[in-house]
């Protein structure tokens, strides 16, 4: 083969290889105008916001960082780097990694659910290995005490009156579910992170339900409260009336509106009832606890030697791929579950009391 042949041959396959490369060309020209479009666009946005353009746009540093090897190859395009201002501060930001082709998520893209201290953080508890709890129950209203000074020899001494009754309760179980998508949870932890806490945050207010309906339940009226003007003047009458069945309160519970409705209260001067949370406990006498579970109007006090709560098995999130067609429509199924009970071994350290006139409108 002569050279003229060897020259036409060589000629005749790059003409072939520009041809099959126009569209790709084509395209790579029109990535290129559009992506210098963004970079102008960004620059401005910088000088916008205070700051200046440093350093090459993002349509010049992609069009420099540009790999056509891997373009022509995957389709794709490589990640690139550029350093900007920041959109929330007028000052220079961090440098800020702009990946094209595929999606990245923020260190802080949901807010996460967050359980304050409320009526379950106040109460005792210890774990308990059972399926079902058997204790005694004291009832406070069938103590007699007929203690009395002897007065003769060899005769009766008084008898008291006192009932204790046998309670055998089920420890039962609080659960509930969700079902997401496994990429989802695999590609965002933020997500994963906010699904768990939202559950677990729903199962405890949903126990705390449970236990603030059965300290209702079996509380012990308040019996005087001539003089009170505020859910903190009877929490001091409900420990008065506490310390009188030789018990010790140590807990008052208040409704969360109704502790609102304090903090915010004023006299008919306009000027505050109470400095602040700091002065509402401490006027209470005893440690607070707030809870929307906790009925309207309404404060419990309680001494926490009185009761418990059993934990049979404490708050726990599992995850499962094999519920129905999860495994092949590719879920996952997000279980919260937990067993636990209240058990109350004394009613006279339980006494719950409502207010006469709502705190809302209440004035000194």
């Amino acid at each position: 083969m002569d050279n003229n042949t060897t020259e036409t041959t060589r000629k005749a396959l790059i003409e072939a290889l520009i041809e099959r490369d126009k569209p790709l060309a084509e395209r790579l020209q029109k990535l290129k105008i559009n992506v210098q479009d963004l970079g102008q666009k960004y620059a401005g946005r910088s000088e916008w916001h205070g700051g200046s353009s440093t350093g090459l746009s993002v349509g010049e540093t992609f069009t420099k960082q540009f790999d056509l090897v891997e373009f022509d190859r995957s389709g794709r395009t490589g990640k690139v780097e550029c350093t900007g201002a920041s959109i929330f501060t007028k000052a220079a930001g961090e440098p800020t990694t702009a990946t094209f082709g595929t999606a990245g998520v923020p260190s802080r893209a949901l807010p996460a659910y967050q359980w304050v201290p409320r009526l379950l953080d106040v109460l005792p508890s210890q774990p308990f290995a059972a399926s079902a709890a058997c204790y005694p129950r004291l009832d406070a209203s069938s103590f007699t005490n007929a203690a009395a000074q002897q007065v003769t020899e060899l005769t009766p001494k008084a008898q008291s009156g006192l009932t204790a009754t046998p309670i055998r309760d089920n420890i039962p179980t609080f659960a509930h579910w969700a079902r997401a998508s496994r990429q989802s949870i695999d590609d965002m932890a933020a997500l994963s992170a906010f699904i768990n806490a939202a559950l677990m945050t729903g199962l405890r207010r949903k126990i705390e339900q449970a236990v603030a309906q059965q300290l209702a339940a079996l509380a012990s009226p308040l019996t005087q409260q001539s003089g009170a003007t505020n859910l903190v003047d009877l929490a001091a009458f409900a420990a008065a009336q506490m310390d009188d069945a030789s018990r010790v309160a140590d807990t008052a519970c208040f409704n969360t509106y109704d502790w609102a409705s304090m903090v915010v209260g004023k006299t008919s001067q306009g000027e505050y009832v109470f400095e602040g949370d700091a002065e509402l406990a401490a006027r209470a006498g005893m440690r607070t606890a707030v809870s929307s579970a906790v009925p309207t109007g309404t404060v419990v006090v309680i001494d926490s030697t009185c009761l418990s709560v059993l934990e049979r098995m404490a708050p726990l999130i599992e995850m499962s791929r094999f519920v129905g067609d999860d495994f092949i429509e590719n879920a996952i199924v997000i279980l919260c579950e937990s067993r636990c009970l209240l058990a109350i071994f004394d009613t006279s350290g339980i006494i719950s009391a409502q207010l006469v006139t709502p705190p809302a409108t209440m004035k000194s």
